[in-house]
């Protein structure tokens, strides 16, 4: 077989030489970070060592005996404090 003295044997980029990324291989692409080892597990530990959830506090409403979370106005009685803060409709 010979070799064809045609244009089809160039390559694109010799066919057209103002390509837009000829200059420049990785333009069209995002550059992102990205690591070159992989993350022991117990540095994937210590990392995450503060990401636990923590239980809610509850204290108990001293005129109804509900379970409120603390600093939050009884949602039963509507007492705060000692004090009635809302009014309520179940009384």
């Amino acid at each position: 077989m010979t070799k064809p003295t045609s244009d089809a044997y160039l390559s694109r980029f010799e066919i057209r030489p103002h390509h837009p990324f000829q200059d420049r291989p990785f333009a069209g692409l995002s550059a992102m970070a990205v690591p070159k080892r992989k993350h022991s597990n117990s540095r994937t530990g210590k990392r995450r060592a503060h990401d636990h959830l923590k239980k809610r506090q509850v204290t108990y409403c001293p005129q109804c005996s509900t379970a409120v979370p603390t600093h939050v106005v009884c949602p039963k009685c509507g007492y705060y404090q000692g004090r009635t803060v809302v009014e309520s409709t179940d009384q």
